[in-house]
């Protein structure tokens, strides 16, 4: 049933001012073709803003009506009220939806907002708006002063629905203008504590001057399509106070169990049904005894507690039952259940409109060893100029048509402030770890507010995009420092002589944040490996000097770990990446990500005799090159050696890592290489030799080896790893009984024109013309090298040594090695005494060449020497 009723303009202290303007209004040709209805020439109404909500029995059409008063005294809106007509002739009262100010100055205006409960058969066009003056002259005590069309303005025919009651109809101890707007915002669906959730939003606004709670016999349904209801309860905001014109959320939930069942599509209204009243027998209209139920007499009311009741006529003691619910209103929902897409930046759920926005940037779909890892970049911001709280926010990963859900750790936890100014925001990094093989498409994103102690509610469901995925790259994870981006470049296996091996991975850090990015310590951060359900813990490192990361500048974080050399790692495994705050006791872990390595792991570079390669990163820019590879003999042993030459490429002094690496055979025989290490600070193209080198065992062949090293980053760990075939490079022979350009790099010494000499004073003389060629300014050429001449009988036997430095002679007095001078003709002595076989020395005598380095020689050659 329809009820019909005019409701008058009261005013009140408490009334809201929706609109007006103080500067004077144009005469009423500045509305021209819009309709109106005038009072007089300068004071005239209008309609706006009109909307029709289908019910289930009838229908809600919302209208304003604005006054525009174009003269140049008040004008009181107290003397004149609205009504609908349709077609028919038939009337609906309009009530009132909010307080207004009745007295509109002169030059002004001002807006009312209406509404009105038609018959469901009534369609927009076959409405006009009644606007009447109160005259008790009349015998409606009305006065028609015209009509204006619905059909002249555009209606707005919204699906999602809104219900209008006055509260008295309800309960009858409610006042007579308890008048509440109920609004459904929207809706989700959830999986939470092993059950699918529908929660529905509905903001109650109102409408009276008095505060007022919502009566118990309110209530809300569900029906789905099949006709089926369900009975919705609410979680928060029933038993609030509702303050004049105030709105409120009311947060309503019903279990779907597996989520299986009809969708529930309409949101009914209910008024909860009642017991039985007594029956009047008397024309005073005195109501019987009843047991339950409020009920209404055409002259007077009966009690269904009391059972007593007065009226005028024979009806107004009767005391009516309401057996049966009454639906009061609808609302369609299913526009309403909510799943935002990624990207979309919607409102937060809530009385405050667009207060808070919300978006989900982005997602991340890792396929992992041990499942699926799901990250999702989401942003909170205050759209307002004022300062909101942050609401306490958490999330969880949900299937849709199924009854998965797992919850997700944020990475950013601990950086969200407790309030945002206008215009701020604070983003959180939801991640997750799904079952493998799981649909992208989907996986939901819930984000969960804390109402209570006890409840958790959701306020956006944000379903992933099909085909999402980043491989081994993770662009938005919010760390305590800031927004960082991962990507694993390259994963190594690399051998070590302990027998365990090293899997290390090269983690590029990007800073995506707008400001500066102050990474932790290197001691602070952590890392290791998984492996299906094995956990490696390990190391983490960075070379860069400073922790400083600008916006947009990356660097390198490397994490390895040891591994016994049989592990196997078909299918790869994930490496993960975090930091300690060590603020806290215990200190607090907090994992960034985890990605996965891959199942074919990266090999080292191929590198070649002067092939040169470059390495640019961690403040690093330098190349290297293989420029010579020997083999030494100590004792019964055998030594192999390369050296690498390093160049530094940066405009400013640059710091040259010092190579590491270890040497393997074609059976999986390895040798820790060792080296010449410093760190070397060097100037623009400033050079640096290191020699990295592996002494073998006796009767061990130097064929088939491998040489496989880089930039040091710990005990058994580099960086940029290059593979070196080991084979000799090529070597200057002996010219016609001389050395000639033989290669000590990075020089060519050449060596002629030998003799022995007979002198005077009891003492042979040796002597050469010597000339070293080659580069200078190269630091580590000297370190540990030198050269030694051995002169020699016929039998091969030795008569004498001497040791000479590869560079130029050192301060006297420090002990170090002198070095021949080139250009010139050097000369040595022995005693003629200290020959131990003279006619052996003079049948042959020659002079051995060698290099020395680490105590293993390599003969260079022999040269025969002329007596004189």
């Amino acid at each position: 049933m329809v009820k019909r009723r005019t409701l008058f303009i009261r005013l009140s202290v408490a009334m809201t001012l929706l609109a007006s303007t103080a500067a004077p209004l144009a005469a009423p040709a500045a509305y021209a073709g819009k309709e109106g209805v005038f009072v007089s020439s300068d004071i005239y109404f209008t309609l706006d803003n009109v909307a029709l909500f289908p019910g289930a029995d009838d229908q809600t059409v919302r209208f304003g009506i604005e006054l525009v008063n174009g003269s140049q005294s008040a004008f009181d809106y107290n003397g004149y009220g609205v009504r609908l007509v349709d077609a028919d002739g038939n009337s609906y009262s309009a009530q009132l939806a909010e307080r207004s100010q009745a007295r509109v100055s002169g030059g002004s205006s001002s807006k009312y907002k209406y509404t009105a409960s038609i018959p469901k058969n009534i369609a927009a066009d076959q409405l006009k708006v009644d606007i009447f003056a109160w005259d008790f002259s009349k015998a409606s005590y009305m006065r028609d002063l015209g009509m204006l069309s619905v059909a002249a303005i555009p209606v707005d025919h919204t699906q999602k629905g809104q219900i209008v009651v006055n509260l008295q109809d309800v309960n009858a101890s409610q006042p007579d203008d308890a008048i509440v707007s109920f609004e459904l915002l929207n809706g989700y669906k959830a999986f939470s504590n092993g059950s699918w959730y529908l929660y529905a939003n509905v903001v109650a606004e109102n409408l009276s001057s008095g505060s007022l709670k919502l009566p118990s016999e309110l209530s809300f349904d569900m029906k789905d399509t099949e006709g089926l209801t369900y009975a919705l309860s609410s979680v928060t905001g029933a038993d609030r106070t509702l303050l004049p014109h105030q709105r409120s959320m009311l947060v309503l939930q019903l279990p779907l169990g597996d989520g299986t069942s009809n969708e529930p599509l309409t949101l009914e209204l209910i008024k909860k049904a009642s017991g039985t009243g007594g029956n009047g027998s008397s024309q005073s209209g005195t109501g019987g005894t009843g047991t339950g139920g409020t009920g209404t007499g055409t002259g007077g009311t009966g009690n269904g507690t009391t059972g007593t009741g007065t009226g005028n006529d024979a009806s107004g003691g009767s005391s009516s039952v309401n057996t049966e619910a009454e639906v009061l209103g609808t609302m369609n929902l299913a526009d309403s259940i909510k799943q935002a897409q990624a990207g979309e930046t919607i409102a937060y759920p809530g009385v405050g409109g667009s207060a808070l926005s919300m978006v989900t940037e982005r997602f991340s779909v890792v396929p992992m060893q041990d499942g699926t890892q799901v990250t999702g970049i989401f942003t909170l911001k205050n759209e307002t100029e004022g300062v909101l709280p942050v609401p306490s926010l958490s999330a969880g990963y949900q299937i849709s048509q199924s009854t998965l859900s797992v919850n997700a750790a944020d990475n950013a936890a601990g950086s969200h402030p407790a309030y945002l100014a206008g215009g701020e925001s604070t983003t959180y990094s939801f991640t997750g770890t799904l079952p493998k093989g799981i649909d992208a498409s989907s996986i939901q994103l819930v984000i969960w507010e804390k109402a209570s102690a006890t409840a958790s509610l959701p306020v956006n469901v944000v379903g992933v995009p099909s085909g999402t995925g980043s491989g081994s790259t993770s662009d938005g994870v919010y760390t305590s420092v800031g927004r960082l981006a991962f990507k694993v470049n390259s994963t190594y296996r690399l051998m070590t002589e302990s027998g365990d091996d090293v899997v290390m991975s090269e983690i590029e850090v990007r800073n995506n944040d707008s400001k500066v990015v102050t990474l932790p310590a290197a001691s602070a951060l952590y890392g290791g490996l998984q492996i299906g359900s094995y956990d490696a813990p390990g190391k983490a490192i960075y070379l860069q000097s400073s922790p400083l990361l600008n916006p947009g500048q990356a660097t390198t974080v490397y994490v390895y770990t040891k591994l016994p050399y049989d592990t196997e790692l078909a299918g790869g495994g994930n490496v993960y990446l975090g930091a300690t705050d060590t603020k806290t006791t215990p200190a607090a872990k907090t994992e960034w990500i985890k990605l996965p390595i891959g199942a074919k792991l990266s090999a080292p570079a191929e590198a070649s005799l002067s092939g040169e390669w470059m390495i640019n990163k961690n403040g690093q820019l330098s190349t290297g090159k293989v420029v010579e590879s020997k083999v030494y003999d100590v004792g019964t042993q055998k030594m192999m050696a390369v050296r690498i030459l390093q160049t530094n490429k940066a405009t400013r002094n640059g710091s040259v890592i010092p190579y590491i690496g270890y040497a393997a055979d074609a059976n999986g025989n390895v040798w820790t290489l060792k080296t010449t290490e410093e760190t070397v600070k060097l100037g623009k193209d400033g050079q640096e030799l290191t020699t990295l080198w592996a002494t073998l065992p006796a009767g061990v062949s130097t064929d088939d080896w491998r040489f496989v090293f880089g930039s040091k980053l710990d005990a058994d760990v580099f960086t940029d790893a290059q593979s070196y075939a080991f084979a000799v490079s090529p070597e200057a022979g002996l010219t016609g009984g001389q050395i000639s350009r033989a290669s000590l790099y990075p020089y060519n010494i050449t060596m002629n024109n030998a003799k022995l000499l007979l002198n005077g004073n009891g003492t042979y003389e040796v002597s050469f013309d010597y000339i070293q060629e080659g580069q200078s300014g190269i630091s580590g050429v000297s370190k540990n090298r030198s050269l030694q001449l051995v002169l020699q009988d016929y039998n091969d036997e030795t008569v004498k040594s001497w040791e000479y430095a590869l560079e130029k002679p050192q301060a006297a007095g420090t002990g170090a090695l002198t070095a021949l001078e080139s250009g010139k003709t050097n000369k040595m002595s022995i005693a003629l005494n200290a020959v131990p076989d003279l006619a052996a020395l003079i049948n042959g005598p020659k002079l051995a060449v060698y290099e020395k380095f680490e105590g293993g020689t390599r003969l260079i050659g022999k040269i025969s020497l002329s007596l004189y």
